[in-house]
């Protein structure tokens, strides 16, 4: 990804949401989408990301968290994907960040 695209990427353990998903059935596909009841941020290569939508994954059984983030102004290379939830932190993961 280049500074200045989206991303698209997925994850489990949010906690709680707005708007609460059954075990087993799929979240809502038309907004209202159930978000978490927690703050979510992500920081990538240690900037903090704008998060333009964090809910669960439209269409998809509940349960799996749907973020579209989009990449700050951080330098070419490999840059850690730090996501927290709540103040929890999240095992950090790697992103490749192309040149501009």
């Amino acid at each position: 990804a280049r500074p200045g695209q989206y991303v698209t990427a997925y994850l489990t353990g949010q906690g709680l949401v707005d708007r609460p998903v059954t075990t087993g059935d799929v979240a809502p596909s038309i907004p209202p989408f159930p978000v978490p009841l927690a703050p979510v941020q992500v920081r990538i290569g240690g900037v903090l990301a704008d998060l333009q939508f964090a809910g669960l994954a439209p269409g998809f059984i509940g349960g799996l968290l749907q973020m579209n983030v989009l990449i700050p102004d951080v330098p070419p290379g490999e840059r850690s994907f730090d996501v927290s939830i709540g103040g929890v932190a999240a095992a950090t993961a790697v992103i490749f960040i192309a040149p501009k």
